[in-house]
């Protein structure tokens, strides 16, 4: 709903604002993470690489926030796969998938698997999307089932028998 896309953007926006006000350089990482989310859901690509990347910044000189990169490596390796630039995602999806695999986060390193799986299969590089999409079934499967949810399953399976259908 745009109306509530318009608040949320003023709203971060004024919370950038104050942060940058007081010079809290957390809270200006976080508010920059948060516009570069609904800049991309909104169709806004390069306005959202454009405070990703300074909320990387902010996040590397303080040190100590891998999650939070590892939010932005994801999203913007997502941004660069609508922009048609694989090879600039597939970088950042890697460093995503780097830090949630020495986080041992499973269910996220299932998920970065597929994001390289799903850039391999629109690269046509099928094997190695192959392997990618296998890997991250393989890791979905040795998860708590109760953890695992369908919509994971799901997200991985119909771009894995994509694949399997366009190689035949």
């Amino acid at each position: 709903q745009v109306g509530e896309i318009d608040k949320a953007l003023a709203s971060c926006s004024k919370c950038l604002s104050i942060f940058e006000k007081l010079t809290c350089e957390q809270g200006i990482a976080d508010s920059n993470r948060m516009l570069a989310v609904i800049h991309w859901r909104t169709g806004r690509c390069d306005k959202a690489l454009e405070y990703n990347h300074r909320a990387l910044k902010i996040y590397r000189e303080l040190g100590g926030h891998e999650t939070e990169l590892s939010w932005i490596y994801n999203n913007t390796g997502a941004i660069h796969v609508v922009n048609g630039d694989v090879f600039i995602a597939l970088d950042f999806y890697r460093k995503y998938l780097f830090i949630v695999e020495r986080n041992g986060d499973k269910s996220s390193i299932a998920h970065g698997l597929m994001n390289l799986g799903y850039v391999y299969h629109w690269m046509g590089e099928f094997e190695k999307a192959r392997e990618h999409y296998k890997k991250a079934l393989d890791v979905l499967n040795s998860i708590d089932t109760e953890v695992n949810t369908d919509s994971q399953i799901s997200s991985i399976i119909y771009p894995y028998i994509n694949l399997l259908i366009e190689e035949n």
